[in-house]
């Protein structure tokens, strides 16, 4: 793997992107922040091609202004993460996700017939039956397989406890704690310190807000489905490394990463488009007139929300203290502030 420097990421960056002009900054910027007013946010972040745009406060009590350190949970982009860590371990001749997930872990009989590849894919047949916080996530598995119906194989299902079992098969193949693992395999190589899976202590510092008051999410219990924090720049430059660069996995593991499958309908349709598909960990979007759109959206209901969009060689990273039930994330590809954003930033 070729390792870089996050500097000079940032000067390759710079070189193969159109900078923007001053006039643009200034939209950029403005359209941000009416954005982040109209819908309440405490503090938010915004990058693209590698141009940060702050808004509000990190610590509201306190009057700390969002800055290039102010770390964020990033939810289920999580899941983007875990997906690189296995095909890593596949390229390493580690695991093959092509093979049952009980070759690995027997103690789940009943998956017999499901795949890691499946389970990456969200067509394992696992139907979530718990959102609740409070459920470790050990609970939410095994209430999960108990009420496992194999019948529902191969069809995509949006399903946490897919991610939380991958993240156990991790460890179980790995020897070592899934933080340990992410720092070997992601965050060590290149160089991104403030992408972690936070302690209680950790996770307590992490102010985020939900109808004007403070909440505490529970990222231990969010695990390999959502429990990652990181701050704006890092998680661009893993992005960035991951799609546009491609240099965090060999070719095979490109392939297969980009593996699609149909989504539900009825996941999608207060988006106002088609259902998107979805890979190894990313969702695909056909949306006229960028054509296809690379997105996820990870969200903790506590309030912070965080979401990805790659459009051809453009990379955008939205990240927010503040969860909003009717825009929860700036990033929906079909949403107005998306598609003023590149209109006039992007030139499409």
């Amino acid at each position: 793997m070729i390792r870089m420097t996050k500097s000079l990421v940032m000067f390759l960056l710079a070189s193969t992107i159109q900078i923007a002009t001053a006039s643009t900054l200034s939209f950029t910027q403005t359209h941000f922040n009416k954005w982040a007013k109209e819908n309440g946010i405490i503090g938010a972040a915004l990058a693209v091609n590698n141009k940060i745009y702050f808004y509000g406060y990190s610590d509201k009590s306190l009057a700390e202004p969002v800055t290039e350190k102010t770390q964020f949970g990033i939810g289920s982009i999580t899941k983007t993460f875990i997906s690189v860590i296995l095909l890593k371990l596949e390229a390493e001749g580690k695991l093959n996700i092509h093979d049952p997930i009980t070759k690995y872990l027997p103690q789940y009989p009943k998956l017999k017939n499901v795949t890691i590849q499946s389970l990456m894919q969200m067509t394992a047949g696992f139907n979530d039956v718990s959102n609740n916080p409070i459920i470790s996530y050990t609970e939410e598995i095994k209430m999960a397989y108990e009420k496992y119906n194999p019948k529902l194989a191969g069809k995509w299902l949006y399903s946490n406890v897919s991610y939380q079992l991958l993240g156990i098969l991790i460890e179980k193949i790995t020897q070592k704690p899934l933080a340990d693992v992410l720092s070997i395999l992601i965050t060590k190589p290149l160089n991104l310190r403030s992408i972690y899976f936070p302690n209680k202590l950790q996770a307590e510092s992490l102010k985020e807000y939900q109808n004007g008051k403070v909440q505490i999410s529970n990222f231990k219990n969010a695990y390999a489905a959502g429990g990652l924090v990181s701050n704006i720049g890092d998680l661009e430059s893993f992005i960035y490394h991951l799609f546009i660069v491609k240099d965090l996995l060999p070719k095979q593991q490109y392939a297969e990463l980009n593996t699609f499958v149909k989504t539900s309908e009825k996941y999608y349709a207060f988006t106002g488009t088609k259902a998107p598909k979805f890979g190894l960990g990313v969702f695909k979007w056909d949306i006229p007139p960028y054509g296809d759109v690379l997105n996820y959206a990870g969200v903790l209901s506590e309030g912070f929300t965080s979401a990805y969009t790659i459009i051809g060689n453009n990379v955008i990273i939205s990240q927010s203290n503040t969860y909003n039930h009717n825009d929860f994330t700036i990033l929906w590809p079909h949403r107005p502030f998306t598609k003023g954003l590149i209109k006039s930033t992007l030139n499409y």
